[in-house]
């Protein structure tokens, strides 16, 4: 069994930045606001479109939207810190949910007040009629929560809008809004931050300023010799990856794998490599740190083994002749 105590020169290894990155968090938070009233819209256009509004959906629709338009933001902003991108993540999730709610609040104010001027249309000359549409036009919300909310839930503005049966329909049926609002934002919370902290887990370099691109694969040997490529690694052992290299060419990955990645700067060309287990069905598992590389030991990484014909046992067949 490999000694699982790997070597390796801490200055190589790569470390994501430290603090909480205000002034980045700050950009970023900013940007998202754009991305929170664009979901939120979307949401609303939904409602009003007159579709099936299915409780859960709108929530998982949300928080990817607005989990990638914060990796662009993340990206943008330079923001490294995996705190403060939790934050800005948790933050404007609950925010979008909120602002939806707020937003369905409002049309259902303007609804009651629509239905209620067409009830009373031709009626204007009717005792009281005249005033009741007065206060329709100047006091809507203060009608609504009064007339509609107040006496069925005891509160009145959003958190009466939650509890009232009144402002929702699912199925053809009366529902109260905070049941989608938990759902939904449960949903929209967790699916934002699952969606955009992979962007504040990639690598930065910090000479030149610029994101890495995708790792590229560069060994892949049986899972079982894991250790020994992460050792490797780690190292910096161009001879070791060669080695490995030779060894295991022609061996059955079976189910799984263990893959060397190699991480390249678009700027100033630094590389990193680390190694992670990937087995059929399941999440790719880090076994390695992520260190910085050199040339010769990428060269090696991506080398294919050689076997020489001592070590095949046979000779050559010969060359044909040219005609």
């Amino acid at each position: 069994m490999p000694d699982q105590t790997l070597p390796y020169v801490s200055e190589r290894e790569y470390r994501p930045a430290a603090g909480l990155q205000p002034k980045a968090a700050a950009t970023a938070f900013g940007s998202g606001l754009l991305a929170v009233a664009a979901v939120a819209a979307a949401v609303v256009a939904w409602h009003l479109s007159g579709l099936p509004v299915i409780i859960g959906v709108a929530g998982v629709a949300q928080g990817l939207a607005l989990g990638w338009m914060l990796r662009a933001a993340f990206r943008r902003a330079k923001l490294r810190s995996r705190a403060s991108a939790t934050v800005v993540c948790v933050l404007l999730a609950i925010g979008a949910n909120v602002l939806t709610h707020a937003a369905l609040y409002v049309r259902q104010v303007y609804a009651v007040r629509s239905g209620v001027r067409g009830d009373l249309a031709g009626r204007e000359d009717e005792s009281g009629a005249a005033a009741l549409i007065l206060n329709l036009s100047e006091r809507p919300f203060e009608f609504y929560d009064t007339f509609v909310l107040r006496p069925e839930t005891g509160r009145g503005g959003l958190v009466g809008f939650l509890l009232s049966k009144q402002g929702m329909t699912v199925g053809g049926k009366p529902t109260r809004p905070l049941g989608a609002f938990v759902v939904n934002g449960a949903l929209l919370i967790g699916l934002t931050y699952l969606t955009a902290r992979s962007q504040v887990r990639r690598p930065f370099c910090d000479d030149c300023g610029n994101w890495f691109g995708p790792p590229a694969n560069a060994t892949v040997v049986p899972a079982e010799h894991h250790a020994r490529l992460a050792a490797a690694v780690e190292a910096g052992d161009p001879a070791a990856a060669v080695a490995l290299n030779r060894e295991v060419a022609g061996q059955d990955l079976g189910a799984g794998c263990a893959v060397a990645q190699v991480h390249r700067c678009p700027g100033c060309g630094h590389t990193f490599a680390d190694v992670v287990v990937i087995i059929s069905g399941n999440p790719d598992r880090p076994v390695s740190r992520l260190v910085r590389v050199s040339t010769a030991m990428v060269q090696a990484l991506k080398s294919e083994p050689v076997v020489t014909v001592a070590e095949q046992g046979e000779t050559p067949p010969p060359r044909p002749l040219n005609d």
